[in-house]
């Protein structure tokens, strides 16, 4: 078991997060509810209706006529269609994981020239030509590539097993998708509760409170993201360590709570502040109407910082869940891996997060084209009641198989890192996995292999 250490910095910014969860908490209950209460309340001396006024009634929704598709049985459809393939797939990957990341290269390759295809029969010849050439790059780049397959495809191998030895991180990651959400109707329900109840007096103080209300969704949201991460992180690690370990999903998302939470509420909160400026820049351009060229260029400035940050901050919390550091000190231990590592980690991610997106958009498609399938029953053949429950159908099975399979990576990304710093530990605990990870390595760096 590592020796965990809380610092005084971790322990302020835990304070500094559970003061804002309290702060939203609180005008929503004091603020929200009463102005909500207030707003379904009938207006003095006006009536719901009167004989001149045209009420709105179901009738007036396509969704509620008997000739249009409910969308309570694709959405149910395409949740218990979802939830078995996606393990169903989780199962194949790992049986077959060579052949998946070999067919869904492949796959991804074939579905850029058919979207340019599309583009260029539909007369959008730029779009086409561009689509062609991310396809042309894609194929250079899985061929440059193709000795670090193995590496990869042994990577998911083992975090496949990991996960299926620890199904409990599938119900975590649910769980803080649960937690999301019904934050997300807190949230809502104290920025209502501000805006009607206590309105700024002016423009000026509209903006700084909505961008403040952001910056606290934000900080949220990522936070509980981040618990997910770091408890599956800390469960592969037990079972790289350990040959027969009990009880470590439980055990980690308490260290994840606890101990390690200051240091997930710092990472969080560096991220949140990123996306919380590109929040001002794109209302900046809203409110002026003009499209700067400045703008857009700090607009994509800080796109791919935080896609760097968050890429990095990853690692960073799997340092934080192993060994219980702070995170300015995994961060450190990340910053190493990478110069030693960095390219490896990342093609390896790379190669990795192909197969998660494919099989997730496979997953989406599956479960839209089941939904499809029961709207059209339910609504009599009329085709155009069926298009708004295949979309819902496609983000609903999207959604839930990324969530799972969002599992996989943060196992294999614990992977990469247990085997940067401690190989020899699965030696001992599983000697299998041990050999066939040392002779994918061998085959793309075997001076490095052997020194």
């Amino acid at each position: 078991t590592p020796i965990v250490t809380l610092v005084f910095p971790g322990l302020c910014f835990a304070l500094f997060f559970v003061l804002h969860l309290l702060f939203v908490l609180g005008v929503a209950l004091l603020a929200g509810i009463p102005a909500l209460a207030s707003s379904s309340s009938p207006t003095n001396g006006t009536s719901s209706s009167s004989p001149g006024t045209v009420s709105a009634t179901p009738s007036a929704n396509p969704y509620h006529s008997g000739h249009a598709a409910s969308l309570v049985s694709p959405v149910g459809v395409a949740v218990l269609t979802a939830l078995p393939i996606s393990f169903l797939a989780l199962y194949l990957i790992q049986k077959y994981t060579m052949a998946a990341v070999k067919c869904m290269m492949t796959t991804m390759i074939l579905l850029k020239v058919v979207l340019a295809i599309w583009f260029l029969a539909s007369g959008l010849i730029f779009a086409g030509l561009m689509t062609l050439l991310f396809a042309a790059v894609s194929v250079c780049f899985f061929y440059l590539v193709r000795n670090r397959v193995a590496f990869a495809a042994v990577h998911l191998e083992i975090a496949c097993d990991a996960i299926r030895s620890n199904p409990t991180t599938v119900y975590v990651a649910f769980g803080t998708q649960i937690v999301q959400l019904l934050w997300m109707l807190v949230w809502c329900l104290g920025l209502y509760g501000i805006v009607a109840g206590y309105p700024p007096s002016s423009n000026t103080g509209t903006f700084v409170t909505t961008t403040l209300w952001m910056f606290f969704l934000y900080w949220a949201c990522n936070t509980a993201q981040n618990i997910a991460h770091c408890t599956t992180s800390g469960a592969v690690g037990s079972w790289w360590f350990t040959a027969a370990p009990t009880n470590t999903v439980h055990r980690s998302l308490g260290r994840a709570l606890t101990t390690s939470f200051g240091s997930i509420a710092l990472g969080s909160l560096i991220v949140a502040l990123i996306q919380t400026a590109s929040f001002v820049l794109r209302s900046l351009e809203r409110a002026t109407k003009k499209h700067s060229f400045i703008v857009c260029c700090l607009r994509c400035i800080l796109k791919t910082v935080e896609g760097w940050v968050r890429y990095f901050n990853k690692y960073a919390f799997v340092v934080v869940a192993l060994y219980g550091k702070n995170f300015r000190s995994s961060g450190g231990d990340v910053w190493s891996l990478f110069q030693s590592r960095g390219w490896t980690a990342i093609i390896n991610d790379d190669l990795v997060e192909t197969v998660i997106s494919v099989t997730c958009i496979g997953i989406g498609v599956v479960t839209s084209f089941i939904g499809g399938l029961v709207a059209f029953g339910q609504s009599g053949g009329n085709i155009s009641s069926v298009y708004v429950p295949v979309i819902v159908a496609f983000l609903v099975g999207s959604f839930l198989a990324s969530t799972i399979l969002g599992v996989l990576d943060s196992a294999v990304k614990t992977c990469f890192v247990c085997y940067a710093k401690a190989p020899l530990a699965l030696h001992k605990t599983h000697p299998d996995h041990f050999q066939r990870i040392n002779e994918a390595w061998s085959l793309f760096a075997p001076m490095v292999h052997e020194s």
